[in-house]
């Protein structure tokens, strides 16, 4: 099979960028990455298409999708350097096909570990029906031989279907893959907790495997998060009735060990319908705040109206906080985005939107709103709203933000010019306005703290100059995920961020009930 790999430039276009824009703004095409800002990169010729994207811990990008290679169609995964560019040092020239199972076969999430394995995960065929698909990767693109058998695991579950679409990969380096199994009369939510090393974990659920079937009904998943303090959440859509429509947003959260949170909702799940006049209702996406706030997005429909996206926020226990709403942004054709497709927090809370939309063109857009999701933050691009035309049409898939705040859009765009099929595409924005806000309960005017050198190299001293009772130090990246949570015994500590990327982080200090925040700089 001849592999031929080319990144080229398709003219990008974003809206509302002009000249005048030089200064420093959030939102604009940054021309460090690829070439203008933009990757495109087509493989084979044929239609490939992203499924997911990561971050390495090097700030290396990696994105996994669907190659049609001939016949059948395999995992595909390739990885990026920080300026955008293929690295040459995976795979082949940047890029790793896999065969799982001599049938078709599906990846649609990847993570990493702690030790910079890679696993990917989906779906794969036998001929006869689809099963839950991991492999993992060494470092270099290889398959890991310690893993499962020679680097895979297929893990079948119900008697038919079975389907995955997201991995969550636990502090422990424990992982968990979610989806939906088909039984014959209906679809259930489908959760497998497997060990570091493959091996399906007996102490999750029954037997490694947790089944959710509400009251009989289909009930699809479609996307989960974990939470700071582990507990697992999935979202998906909950179907009342045969054909199409009545489908409903359920929402479930689960305890670590895979046991359904009684805390929330009612007996752990949530159903949202919109409205009762909307047609159907599908979430694509769902991310928590660093507020404990859950966000999910997607699109809804009435027969008499064209899919729209939508945001909709829910409290920590799973009650809804804001009302529902269509999303208001549209774009440079005056058409409005059809479907929210993914979600990315701040560490200061606001909120990222990628959109989907009808063409042609369709392009990569997003927006970005404050903390509440209510309102569009205008500071951001033109208005609020960052739109980039790729070739003829193109739709985004996820958004990741770096640790220096920039944010990257990851999806697909097709060319009518050169007919090459569907190609991965990635696009990269400044955000140099990124801050955290924590709210204070008080000020430190009773302690003095210290923390340097700061830049460093990922070492830090921080020193309290005045006694306490208690002392807990949490630190953030960017997209306010905890990777640091240190209990403070003596009046001086070292911070370690080694083996963290280099770039922006943030605190927050705790001492006796008052509270302090600030940012780290590895460099």
């Amino acid at each position: 099979m001849k592999n031929f790999i080319y990144t080229f430039l398709l003219f990008p276009i974003t809206i509302g960028m002009f000249p005048a824009c030089l200064v420093a703004q959030d939102g604009i095409l940054d021309s460090t990455f690829g070439i203008n800002g933009v990757v495109v990169t087509d493989i084979n010729g044929f239609d490939n298409f992203v499924t997911s994207s990561a971050f390495q811990n090097d700030g290396k990008i990696l994105v996994t999708g669907i190659i049609n290679n001939g016949p059948v169609k395999d995992f595909i995964v390739a990885r990026y350097n920080i300026n955008g560019f293929l690295d040459s040092t995976f795979g082949v020239n940047g890029i790793v096909t896999t065969d799982v199972n001599g049938f078709n076969d599906v990846s649609t999430a990847i993570s990493t570990q702690s030790n910079g394995k890679i696993l990917v995960s989906g779906n794969s065929g036998n001929g006869i029906n689809d099963d839950f698909s991991v492999v993992r990767y060494n470092n270099n693109g290889s398959l890991d031989n310690s893993f499962g058998i020679n680097g895979k695991v297929i893990t079948p579950i119900g008697t038919m279907h079975d389907r995955s679409f997201n991995i969550l990969v636990q502090q422990d380096d424990k992982f968990i893959v979610t989806g939906n199994i088909e039984n014959g009369l209906d679809n259930d939510f489908a959760l497998v907790r497997y060990n570091s090393n493959g091996s399906v974990d007996s102490l999750f659920g029954l037997n490694g495997v947790v089944i959710t079937d509400y009251f009989g009904f289909n009930d699809y998943a479609k996307s989960s998060t974990l939470q700071n303090d582990g507990k697992i959440l999935v979202v998906g859509y909950n179907k009342h009735s045969s054909g199409f429509g009545n489908e409903k947003i359920m929402m479930t959260r689960y305890n670590t060990d895979g046991t359904i949170d009684s805390t929330f909702g009612i007996n752990g799940i949530v159903i949202t319908e919109l409205y009762n006049s909307y047609f159907y209702t599908f979430p694509n996406d769902i991310k928590v705040q660093p507020n404990g706030k859950i966000l999910v997005t997607g699109y809804t429909h009435t027969s008499s109206t064209i899919p729209q996206a939508f945001l909709v926020r829910y409290n920590s226990n799973g009650s809804q906080d804001t009302p529902f709403f269509l999303d208001p942004i549209i774009s440079s054709s005056n058409i409005s985005p059809m479907s929210g497709t993914s979600i990315a927090v701040q560490v200061d809370g606001k909120i990222i939107v990628s959109s989907m939309q009808l063409g042609p063109p369709s392009t990569f857009l997003m927006n970005r709103k404050d903390t509440t999701g209510l309102n569009i933050d205008t500071t951001f691009g033109n208005s609020g709203i960052v739109e980039t035309i790729i070739g003829t049409n193109s739709n985004v898939v996820n958004i990741l933000i770096q640790n220096d705040g920039k944010i990257i859009l990851i999806g697909n765009t097709f060319n009518s010019a050169n007919n090459t099929g569907h190609n991965f595409a990635l696009t990269r924005y400044t955000n140099p306005s990124i801050s955290v806000e924590i709210e204070t309960n008080d000020s430190l005017t009773d302690f003095y703290s210290t923390i340097y050198p700061n830049p460093s190299n990922g070492l830090f001293e921080m020193t309290i100059d005045t006694p306490f009772q208690e002392a807990n130090l949490t630190i953030f990246d960017v997209t306010g995920k905890v990777i640091v949570q240190q209990k403070i015994t003596q009046n001086n500590t070292q911070l370690n961020l080694l083996s963290h990327p280099k770039g922006m982080y943030f605190y927050q200090l705790l001492i006796d009930g008052k509270q302090v925040t600030g940012k780290l700089i590895v460099q």
